[in-house]
């Protein structure tokens, strides 16, 4: 009975999926939160408009797909807030953290390096 249940544990966190298209609101201001060794050194924002946010609004939408449940915790790293969701960019991973769950997706520095800047 035990492994039946962690088999369907197992195949319900593999069946969970969630779309970007859920939350993007291109008109909406965004909060950026950069932190270094779990310490806050930088917070800003990204306005409608701005070329960061179409950046960022792009970005979601190309990757609207494909985000993988995760249970574990992360420490913040560069960190961008919207109602109802906020991301965690973390060198090779970005974690999407929203009411559907938790979720992790690869990325590559140069798809979030402009909000470094």
């Amino acid at each position: 009975m035990k492994s039946a249940l962690t088999i369907f544990l197992a195949l319900l966190l593999i069946s969970c999926k969630v779309g970007t298209e859920v939350f993007i609101d291109i008109a909406e201001t965004y909060t950026v939160s950069i932190n270094e060794s779990g310490k806050h050194t930088k917070k800003y924002t990204i306005n409608p408009g701005s070329e960061k946010h179409a950046k960022l609004v792009a970005w979601l939408k190309q990757n609207n797909s494909d985000w993988d449940p995760t249970p574990a915790s992360y420490v913040p790293g560069l960190v961008v807030e919207g109602t109802g969701f906020s991301l965690n960019f973390m060198r090779t991973g970005v974690i999407l953290n929203c009411k559907e769950g938790q979720f992790t997706k690869s990325v590559k520095l140069e798809d979030y390096e402009y909000l470094l800047q």
